[in-house]
């Protein structure tokens, strides 16, 4: 067998790999055998279809060193210098893979044979390649890069939250003193570091309206804004993602009418979304309560009847977000798992038979994904901000709600905190949103 880490494959060129191909071919190997379909075989030998990387690491497996020379007349070139790296850290590891490295040298370098047991391979690789040991000191420092990398990455990341917070926390506290009737700042420096010591205490001063220490009213309203953007959000990715995919895979008229849904709800105002809502469920049908978090006569508590009734209470708010989102979804989906659909890997894994429905979900579902993730955790975010219309439309105690109540009585700091945590929030999903892509792609760590 041949191992496709020792050689360099795409050393081989394209009439070399038919030869290859067809001597497995003629050998009585089953093309399934090769994981691709006969017709893809055969469309290969005539040259109609490319030999690629897999279909020649596949054939190769069946092939000695000794068959590659008869078949090509030369033993295709070593890889390059990262490749090197790891064949070599391999070979260290593995004694069945040590043998095989042991042969390749020996058919590259053509001298004598040489014994494992006599000489170690590591020796007999720098006796012989002198260039090589230049390469092993940067194996040696490759892992201890791998990790200065990501730490360095994981220390910046997190003073970037911590100066956004810091920041956003001199904004609150340059809105509060500005307001009229606030007074002039003596000394902004310590007033603004005892302003920060009381909000990391948990203390963000007396609201006015309620009577109550404004920290002990935003962690009442706060539930409800997480509750409703946490449903309708997760609800508007998982059936856009679902659409998207079914969209670029469907050409025809289940793509234009997915499109067309999304486009005419994207183009649809979200006043109006919640208005029509609330007249046909909640004035014409009248299956659904149109304001409140219950109804009156249900005593508030942990029982199945109260939950019950707050669960009717969320449906129509969560409903109006989540028209509002999916559209958003389908179409970034659509657009990843189109450019997907035209890579390599999803044409080879067609012409080796694969089901469409796999293909779908395991080739282009999880490449498509993977961008989105760290798009999703941001949107968490977002959607705080975006909560002052639609809990005010449904009457709903959150955080949009508070601030649209506390506004205009001039309650500045019940104001001013509750947008300090919608910014904070927003702030954390960045935070989230990034470490989620630094952990999906390493070079965004500096691990290279």
């Amino acid at each position: 067998m041949v191992d496709c880490d020792l050689i360099d494959l795409y050393s081989v060129d394209p009439d070399s790999r038919r030869k290859i191909l067809k001597y497995i071919v003629d050998k009585g190997i089953d093309t399934w055998d090769l994981g691709f379909s006969p017709e893809y075989v055969d469309a290969a030998l005539r040259g109609e279809a490319e030999v690629n990387n897999m279909l020649l690491c596949a054939a190769l497996r069946f092939m000695d060193l000794d068959e590659v020379v008869n078949v090509i007349g030369n033993v295709p070139r070593m890889a390059t210098e990262e490749d090197l790296i790891r064949v070599i850290s391999r070979a260290r590891r593995d004694e069945v893979y040590r043998r095989l490295l042991l042969e390749a040298v020996n058919r590259l370098i053509g001298r004598e044979q040489v014994n494992e047991g006599s000489i170690g391979v590591m020796d007999y690789v720098k006796y012989k390649l002198p260039d090589v040991a230049l390469i092993l000191a940067k194996l040696e420092r490759k892992l201890p890069q791998r990790v200065i990398g990501a730490v360095l990455w994981t220390i910046k990341t997190t003073l970037t939250l911590f100066a956004e917070l810091i920041f956003a926390l001199a904004i609150a506290f340059f809105i509060i003193h500005a307001v009229p009737g606030a007074g002039p700042v003596v000394d902004p420096v310590n007033s603004y570091l005892r302003f920060l010591t009381m909000v990391l205490h948990g203390n963000l001063g007396w609201s006015r309206t309620y009577g109550a220490p404004v920290a002990e009213i935003i962690a009442l309203a706060a539930p409800w804004t997480i509750i409703i953007a946490v449903i309708s959000l997760t609800l508007a990715f998982m059936t856009g993602y679902m659409l998207g995919l079914v969209s670029a895979s469907k050409s025809g008229i289940i793509d234009s009418v997915i499109n067309g849904l999304a486009a005419f709800t994207q183009s649809i105002p979200s006043y109006v979304i919640a208005l029509t809502l609330i007249i046909v469920f909640g004035v014409i049908l009248k299956v659904l309560p149109i304001a409140g978090l219950s109804s009156m006569g249900v005593k508030p508590g942990f029982n199945i009847v109260y939950i019950f009734d707050v669960m009717k209470h969320l449906i129509l708010p969560i409903f109006s977000y989540y028209i509002i989102l999916f559209p958003n979804w389908v179409f970034i989906t659509r657009s990843l798992a189109s450019m997907t659909l035209t890579e390599d890997y999803v044409l080879t894994a067609r012409a080796r038979g694969l089901r469409e429905r796999r293909i779908l979900t395991s080739y282009v579902g999880k490449n498509s994904i993977l961008p989105q993730l760290t798009l999703l955790a941001y949107s968490y975010g977002i959607l705080f901000g975006n909560s002052i219309f639609i809990e005010s439309m449904f009457g709903i105690p959150g955080l949009g709600y508070l601030i649209n109540v506390t506004a205009g009585t001039s309650d500045y700091m019940t104001t001013v905190g509750a947008f300090l945590v919608i910014i904070i929030s927003v702030i954390v999903g960045n935070f989230i949103a990034d470490l989620t892509y630094g952990l999906v792609d390493p070079r965004i760590r500096g691990v290279v």
